[in-house]
Order: C-alpha cells, then structure tokens, then sequence
C-alpha cells in the first residue's frame, strides 16, 4: 500500500467511525420519529430509510433489493480496486471518503436492517423572487451520506481538472 493508499484508509476510518457514533448516540437518545429542533432550518430527527437514496424503492419488492444490493457490492469492490492503486493522495481521500460512508450505510443495513437518518434541513415561509415555499424538508441524511457526495463531488472536480492538464500537455 502506498503512501495515497494510507491517507485515503486514514479518511476511510475516520468517516466509518464517525458516522457509526452519530448514529449510535441518535438510536440511544431519540425514538423513532422523535424530532429536536436546533435551529430554524435544521432538526435532529431519528429516521430509518429501508430503500435507497432519498427513500427510492422503500416498499421495493426483492428482486429490486437484490439488484441494488448487487450493484452496491459491485460499486465498493471497483472502489477499492481504485482506492489501492491510486497514485495521488486527492482521488485516494475522495474514494476513501465515498467507502467510508458507503460502508457506514451499510453496516446500518446489516445491523438495523434500514439505514439510521438523522440531519434534518428544510425552509419554512421562504419567499424569493415571486417564488414562496411554505415548508419543504430535504429528506433526511447521516454523516456518511454527506461523505459520499463529498467524496464524489471532490474526485470529479479532480478528475476533470486532471483531465484538462493533461490536454494541455499534450
């Protein structure tokens, strides 16, 4: 394992754990369904989502589940192929980024059955440019949803920016 490797396994770990003890202390602290607002536009709120992103496909029938099940697999073992030989620390830490909340989410599958959503943000008697929400919630998420699309984001922004050097060089 190189250098890279080892700080995107650092990131991994870090994202795992974290995720896995926020979710912990909301399961011991919050029933289900509880909400604690914090702020105007943010609650604390114990949700569990059986589906997948956004709740997609919670009342899915099996072979839906199966698929998806499959695809997550395929996607974290291609993850890891390109975690370890990754040759700069910027895509190694954005894939360790993705893994750890990847398979944060997944442990919460294996272990609850459903994954443990708890960051609640929403707008409330917002009026814009003619344009008035009266009250919209995005849907729940957790700290290794927030990774994932940190994650994929940043390794996109790299990836294009390489892109372009590498053009440039040419």
């Amino acid at each position: 394992m190189n250098v890279a490797s080892v700080k995107g396994v650092f990131v991994l770990l870090c994202v795992l754990i974290v995720d896995q003890i926020t979710k912990a202390f909301i399961v011991s602290r919050l029933a289900l369904h509880e909400t604690i607002p914090v702020f105007p536009g943010f609650n604390i709120v114990h949700v569990r989502n059986h589906g997948i992103s956004f709740g997609m496909l919670s009342n899915g029938q099996m072979w839906q589940r199966l698929l998806i099940w499959g695809a997550v697999i395929f996607l974290i073992l291609y993850l890891i192929r390109q975690f370890l030989t990754a040759t700069h620390w910027i895509p190694s830490v954005c894939v360790g980024g993705v893994l750890g909340g990847a398979l944060g989410n997944v442990a919460d599958r294996a272990i609850h059955g459903a994954v443990i959503d708890f960051i609640d943000l929403y707008v409330k008697d917002l009026n814009i440019l003619s344009l008035t929400v009266k009250e919209w919630h995005w849907p729940a998420f957790n700290v290794a949803d927030s990774a994932i699309v940190v994650g994929v984001c940043c390794f996109a922004l790299y990836s294009s920016r390489a892109g372009k050097s590498a053009g440039k060089r040419r």
